[in-house]
């Protein structure tokens, strides 16, 4: 049950863009609108099987358990309490689907952990979802919605009796049966937006009932969720070029053939294999993009996942694995959700769709990982992007995991090459730990170098995740000499030079140096590269930017700065030191030097330094600040100046 915040008007923005309640017809017009979807077909996909990188699923699993549990309302007097807020951005929507995706996520992870931490979660849950059941929620043009909650319903309870014995909330699983039972989605005689949902709804309905109704022996429910499969198989077979690659709402084609795997093709596995033989070549691989999109191809995953199983055929099940990989790559602020849209901001991550991570995309993988298995998953340091020069010590940083459901402890960790280096390491269930190893090793020459890392765990059961390899480059050093000098006197000038390697932000410098205040000279050991530099030189002369800087085995000279004094002084009063581009953008479009004082941070400006600018000219303003915009001191300053000849602009 969507609970709001805001006013209706913001509500309906937030709708449309970022959440996954109800749909109707003008949502999907909405939608249509917005990104095509770009897809990429079995075909397109290397013969050598999709590449992936190299994770701890159960680490990654513990992390979304934990993202979750961010997103519940824990405020008790709140009607809300327990509900599964949608996401990051969009906390103003609290739903009974992501509710109930929830219990089974932290359901599954007791089951695999023994531990209770989320308990206390998936009962404020239930709360949530008996005030608020499936079968009520909302829908005025279509069933959908409620049929797809109820279809959610089943899965969470059974999981969740499953691992706990707990068999409370069987009766609200029988409701929500007999509510799908009596609510079939028609597939014609609707809108065209229904009758392309309502096959992909009645999919998923009959694989969640027919798992269900098979381990609870309810022989109503198989009979109906085969039903439901057959109408399904007639829908795709009637053009199936379309009907399997078809996105809406959230739900893809890999809805349609998921829930077919996990009723209809469960039940005969033969006509399961016969059938996705013929048809699963059809459906695609990956929708590149679309709104949404993050939760089409998870379910795509999911129908590559049990159709590989069924059909006994590897490939598809190498699919899911890179799909599943898709959606984690995502995370980019390592929290442990992911966005329902690829290219979405970071703090745009939702509830549901890195709950489906978990159990279309995980869940899938379980069955692959070893109890025993730990491994180094990546060398922080050195890398191929670090610079190292001559004489530099170089430290060891690794990312160690373990890959495996057992704790491990004293993992004997090495380093063979280019030197030799042994340790142990404890790794407990789910751990991903960062090594720091103070080597005190210095390269005896420059050049190229092979470093490899590795775990040497005795009873290891997957040995090819042991090992991680790089290779670093140690540079020949260059001692680059420059002079910075007034271009009018060439007396020498006192600066400060920042050396950065170009492309990079600028916010770690590689190497400064400072000019020798008698005779302007500097000297700085730099490396084969193009540099950029930031001179910053004393009052007058303003900030100099060298946008390349070229050093090559022949450059030993070159690096001179000959400059002109700032033709003004922007003096910034604002009490936050704000609004300073303002005035810095215009003056750089017309080519005008100017030194910036931010008097919150520096203090009085440098009066005394203003008869060496190059026109005698302050530009002054106080921005927010509305008392004491010009002290007393500042005051005596500026009419000596003016009384000077000095142009003053306040």
């Amino acid at each position: 049950m969507r609970k709001i915040f805001l006013s209706i008007a913001i509500f309906l923005f937030f709708k449309s863009l970022f959440s996954l309640p109800l749909w109707e017809t003008k949502d999907f017009i909405e939608a249509e609108l917005g990104k095509k979807p770009v897809s990429v077909f079995s075909e397109q996909v290397p013969q050598g099987g999709p590449q992936w990188q190299r994770w701890s699923y159960v680490h990654q699993f513990f992390k979304t358990c934990d993202f979750i549990k961010g997103l519940q309302v824990s405020d008790s007097t709140s009607p809300d309490f327990g509900g599964l807020i949608e996401g990051e951005n969009a906390m103003n929507i609290v739903q009974t689907d992501n509710t109930q995706e929830a219990i089974w996520v932290w359901s599954r992870y007791r089951e695999i952990t023994g531990d209770t931490t989320y308990d206390k979660n998936i009962r404020r849950a239930w709360i949530y979802v008996l005030a608020h059941p499936a079968y009520n929620e909302e829908g005025t043009e279509s069933d959908y919605y409620r049929v797809w909650n109820s279809g959610l319903a089943l899965f969470a309870e059974e999981k969740y009796r499953e691992v706990t014995g707990d068999s409370t909330y069987i009766s609200y699983a029988d409701s929500c049966i007999g509510y799908m039972f009596h609510h079939p989605l028609p597939f014609i005689g609707v809108s065209s937006y229904y009758g392309r949902l309502h096959p992909k709804v009645t999919s998923l309905a009959a694989g969640m009932l027919y798992q269900y109704s098979k381990k609870n022996n309810i022989q109503q429910g198989i009979d109906t969720a085969l039903a439901y499969g057959e109408r399904v198989i007639s829908w795709l077979e009637e053009n199936p070029l379309q009907n399997l690659n078809d996105e809406i709402w959230a739900m893809s084609g890999g809805t349609a053939v998921w829930g077919l795997t996990r009723s209809v093709f469960d039940a005969d596995s033969s006509r399961g294999r016969e059938w996705l033989y013929t048809y699963l070549p059809l459906m695609k691989y990956l929708a590149l993009q679309g709104e949404w999109d993050n939760s089409w191809n998870i379910w795509y995953a999911n129908a590559y996942n049990f159709s590989g199983r069924i059909m006994k055929f590897y490939r598809y099940r190498l699919y899911h694995h890179s799909l599943t990989d898709s959606l984690l790559v995502q995370d980019r602020d390592n929290d442990g959700g992911v966005p329902p849209t690829k290219g979405d901001s970071q703090n745009g991550d939702h509830s549901w769709v890195s709950a489906y991570m978990v159990f279309m995309g995980f869940q899938g993988l379980m069955d692959s990982i070893r109890d025993y298995d730990a491994g180094v998953m990546k060398i922080l340091s050195p890398t191929r992007k670090q610079v190292f020069l001559p004489a530099d010590t170089i430290d060891v940083k690794l990312l160690c995991a373990n890959y495996g459901f057992d704790t491990l402890n004293g993992v004997p960790l090495s380093i063979s090459a280019p030197f030799n280096f042994d340790t142990t390491v404890s790794l407990t269930m789910g751990a991903v730990d960062t090594v720091l190893i103070h080597t005190h090793w210095i390269p005896s020459d420059t050049g190229r170098y092979s470093f490899s890392s590795y775990t040497a765990l005795s009873f290891d059961e997957r040995k090819s995740n042991d090992t991680s390899k790089v290779q670093f480059r140690v540079r020949e050093d260059r001692i680059v000499d420059g002079v910075v000098m007034d271009s009018i006197t060439n007396n020498p000038i006192k600066a400060k030079l920042f050396f950065t390697i170009k492309g990079d932000s600028g916010e770690n410098f590689f190497a400064t140096a400072t000019t020798d205040s008698m005779t302007g000279l500097y000297s700085v050991t730099l490396f084969d590269s193009v540099f950029s530099v930031k001179l910053q030189p004393e009052i007058p002369f303003p900030i100099t930017y060298r946008d390349s800087i070229v050093v090559t085995p022949d450059t030993t000279f070159g690096f001179d700065f000959l400059l002109n004094p700032a033709t003004l002084l922007l003096v910034n009063k604002d009490k936050n030191a704000n609004y300073s581009y303002y005035y810095s953008q215009n003056l750089d479009s017309l080519g005008v030097s100017y030194i910036l004082w931010e008097v919150v941070h520096q203090g009085l400006p440098p009066f005394n330094k203003i008869a060496n600018f190059g026109t005698r000219t302050i530009i002054w303003f106080s921005g927010d600040n509305d008392s004491n915009t010009v002290s007393s001191e500042e005051q005596d300053s500026l009419i000596s100046f003016i009384n000077g000849g000095g142009n003053l602009f306040l």
